[in-house]
């Protein structure tokens, strides 16, 4: 699809019309995957075919300050604030790596017809919950990188046609009640890495359209049931790098769509009877780099889709076959039980080889892969006659 939006506006020499690229009337995500095709990887395309905001620009190869196509493009131009001459029509508005350090009141009110806004790798410390105010048309928010301590309630409430929402490193603390309610149509939410310790239940209550949901890289200790309530649409969460120790029952119960689960790198230290059920659908479960001692026989019972596990530098001896025994082996089990000597929390698996030869025969069976990485796969089982509190090799 991109490439029949796209070429039909690039000459044989590169050059081209993104004029005629930006202002194109498709549908929505064909022009979200043009433009960030060349925002991301074609810059230089952008900057030979525009029209210089400077008309003494001396090379027009480097110049970063133009706009053409309905295109605003003011990257790194030592910017304080946000420009109030930003033409009305503008579709696309990136002030990327500039020095602004608020959003005031309405400063986009006259933005209407804008689709994408970039505003990361700024010093953004303030954001005005009137600060977007009339952007009803904007379907991608762009605010990483910068210094948000905290978002009021109200501030998002126009953004009724928002689809990705990117907060992630900023210096948030905590996701009150409210933020998120008119946040109907949000498809993608990127809040990792800023220090959020507390989420309120009810707080992503009003998001049904949510798919992608990323909170690593924070500092939440505690999972609680209702945390991620009416959320049945969701098929990527990634709590990874955290400091969680407890995860309440039934905190996963809603989320019956899920595919993707990464808990990696917490702090768990058990994983209880009915944790993960109602998960019919998840294919992807990491819990690796956490401090797991014990996992009760019917933890996994409700993953019936589940391809990858990965158990990896835990602090486990063994795994009964009860463990495993509702898990799919259709085509393979893909089983992550690796330690490698260095990782965050310098746990490894200790395996008392003597009670681990029923895995032996799964994966000569072909049943399940021993899994030692991401990128490698081993298909021979651990020997099962290695001495006890052998580590298995």
């Amino acid at each position: 699809m991109l490439k029949n939006v796209l070429f039909p506006f690039l000459k044989q020499d590169g050059t081209g019309s993104i004029a005629g690229l930006a202002s194109l009337l498709v549908e929505p995500h064909e022009f979200q995957e043009a433009f960030i095709f060349c925002y991301l990887v074609l810059p230089g395309l952008f900057v030979i075919a525009h029209v210089c905001a400077d008309a003494n620009c001396p090379d027009v190869r480097t110049c970063r300050d133009w706009y053409s196509g309905r295109v605003l493009y003011r990257r790194c131009v030592n910017l304080t604030e946000v420009p109030w001459d930003i033409p009305t029509d503008a579709l696309a508005v990136n002030l990327v790596c500039n020095s602004i350090s608020s959003l005031p009141v309405r400063i986009f009110s006259r933005l209407t017809q804008c689709l994408y806004l970039y505003l990361d790798n700024n010093q953004i410390s303030s954001v005005h919950k009137e600060a977007f105010t009339g952007m009803r048309s904007l379907q991608i928010l762009n605010l990483q990188h910068n210094r948000i301590p905290l978002i009021e309630t109200g501030t998002f409430d126009e953004l009724s046609s928002l689809a990705t929402l990117n907060l992630w490193g900023n210096q948030l603390s905590g996701i009150p009640v409210g933020i998120f309610t008119s946040l109907n149509n949000l498809v993608e939410l990127y809040l990792h890495q800023n220090n959020i310790s507390n989420i309120a239940i009810g707080a992503f209550a009003r998001m049904q359209s949510l798919k992608k949901l990323y909170l690593w890289g924070n500092q939440l200790t505690s999972i609680h049931a209702g945390m991620f309530q009416n959320l049945n649409n969701l098929l990527n969460l990634q709590l990874s790098q955290n400091w969680i120790s407890t995860i309440e029952s039934g905190a996963f119960d809603v989320l019956t769509s899920l595919k993707i689960l990464y808990l990696w790198g917490n702090q768990l230290s058990s994983i209880a009877d009915g944790t993960f059920r109602n998960l019919y659908k998840l294919e992807t479960l990491l819990l690796n780099e956490n401090q797991i001692s014990q996992i009760q026989n019917e933890s996994f019972d409700s993953l019936s889709s589940l391809k990858i596990l990965d158990l990896s530098n835990n602090r486990l001896t063994t795994l009964s076959p009860d463990l495993l025994i509702n898990l799919p082996r259709s085509p393979t089990l893909q089983l992550g039980l690796s330690d490698d000597k260095i990782n965050q929390h310098n746990t490894r698996n200790i395996w008392n080889c003597s009670s681990m030869c029923w895995l032996k025969y799964e994966v000569q069976r072909g049943t399940i892969g021993w899994w030692i990485s991401p990128n490698t796969q081993r298909t021979r089982s651990p020997s099962c006659n290695c001495r006890v509190n052998e580590q298995v090799s």
